[in-house]
């Protein structure tokens, strides 16, 4: 073999790991030969986050993020893949604009993949689009209202279309689950000057636009049998929802985001703009009830809908400001710190981070440490306590609800594809990420 790392801890148990040609060779006790050895010392050896929810920009966009900050941010993070959305300028939803993103995306350093869009009223690009790229695609993005540069698709016919075509090619279609229909109310009543103000923020974009976009999702899937995927669930009445269409027998999963897990409306006191996200950050009952859903293993996987921006366009007035915010660079670091806390295990969050969308998306020998898999991995030290610090993100945009944050556990080294691409708060990649393929039907 080429590397053995010895003395690391996966879980609970010490292990060895043998890297040969980018792959995990030999996992175990056993002291393997190897051209290299390499003592990990006890730390911390986790699968790397495959992050299934990333905006990341580039194109007519990439003055807000590029896909070399971006996966420098991945790495810092410890996100050894991930998945783009397909909200950019132009939106990536036919063979011209997604053969323009994989082009640019070549330029990363961890490994990448494509969900694609749909223009309202021209299906046909979507079924060309998946034709003719099936293996490069993991799902179908849609989003039932504005939120970010992208279109939007209102009517249960067309969400039904979408999800026929879809699971014509075995994907899955994933929902921005927010309905426009809702919104649109909300917003002609809270027009007035007086409500400029990120304070009004859940009310504008209240938990009915949720449960109004899920109970239309749920109905689609039931009149079609096919797979659908919730982002980023904000409310306890939202989750619950789902959790009774499991229970029916529709093919659906609940996404969980950090920020959604961790804060609430609360904190928008003091970071202002910078803690503006769709759907917004909820009551503490809320926020409570999804970590506890979490710790309980009733989500079936983690996004950090990571959505950066230019500060100074998150310093306008709050209707100005545009929603997201980065979470690359926090979304693995802040569960980490929960399981040192002893909170949630390492186990449930290598399942959520890792396994579940290796399993989803049918990602072939990643998310798991396994010899014959890919040797994508991070090395944490549990003893590092560190403060996050968005003045030293690598993503173009410095800022976050997190800041100032104290977090145990660091990430201290990434590893992509068997090679050490970040170290100590250094990328140190030399060679690109490489294009994932996604092989089988959405479980």
């Amino acid at each position: 073999m080429d590397l053995l790392l010895t003395g690391g801890r996966l879980f609970d148990s010490e292990v060895n790991i043998g890297i040969l040609s980018g792959k995990i060779s030999y996992i175990g006790c056993d002291r393997q030969k190897a051209e290299c050895v390499y003592d990990l010392d006890g730390l911390i050896v986790l699968p790397g986050m495959i992050d299934p929810h990333v905006h990341m920009r580039d194109l007519g966009q990439s003055d807000k993020e590029d896909w070399l900050s971006g996966s420098k941010a991945a790495l810092a993070g410890g996100v050894t893949s991930l998945i783009d959305m397909p909200n950019t300028q132009p939106p990536t939803n036919d063979v011209k604009s997604l053969n323009m993103k994989i082009e640019a995306a070549q330029r990363s350093l961890v490994n990448y993949g494509f969900h694609v869009g749909v223009s309202p009223g021209n299906l046909k690009d979507l079924d060309d689009v998946l034709k003719n790229n099936v293996s490069a695609i993991a799902g179908v993005k849609v989003f039932l209202a504005e939120t970010s540069s992208n279109e939007v698709i209102e009517s249960v016919e067309s969400v039904e279309q979408i999800l026929k075509i879809s699971a014509a090619y075995s994907r899955p279609v994933l929902f921005h689950h927010e309905l426009f229909s809702s919104l649109r109310e909300n917003l002609l009543k809270y027009q007035d000057d007086r409500y400029n103000d990120i304070s009004f923020h859940d009310s504008i974009r209240s938990r009915s636009c949720e449960e109004d976009g899920i109970e239309l999702i749920i109905r689609a899937a039931e009149n079609t049998n096919a797979a659908v995927y919730i982002c980023h669930v904000s409310t306890r009445s939202g989750f619950e929802m789902i959790s009774e269409a499991k229970k029916r027998g529709v093919n659906i999963i609940a996404e969980a985001t950090p920020h959604h897990l961790f804060l609430n409306y609360n904190v928008s006191r003091k970071a202002g703009n910078f803690a503006k996200i769709n759907p917004p950050l909820r009551s503490e009952a809320d926020r409570s009830f999804l970590y506890n859903a979490l710790r309980s293993d009733l989500f079936d996987i983690i996004g950090s809908d990571h959505a950066p921006h230019q500060i100074e366009l998150k310093q306008k007035s709050y209707k100005d400001a545009p929603s997201g915010f980065p979470g690359l660079e926090t979304s693995l670091p802040l569960l980490i710190d929960r399981v040192l806390n002893r909170e949630l295990s390492f186990e449930q969050v290598a399942a959520l981070t890792a396994e579940a969308p290796a399993n989803y998306f049918g990602i072939k020998e990643r998310g798991y440490l396994r010899e014959g898999y890919f040797a994508d991995f991070v090395i944490v030290d549990p003893g590092k306590n560190w403060q996050v610090d968005p003045e030293s993100f690598f993503s173009k945009a410095h800022y976050s609800p997190f800041r100032d944050t104290v977090l145990k556990g660091k990430i201290v080294q990434t590893w992509v594809n068997g090679k050490q691409a970040y170290c100590e708060g250094k990328v140190i990649a030399d060679a690109p990420g490489k294009q994932l393929e996604f092989y089988k039907k959405a479980i």
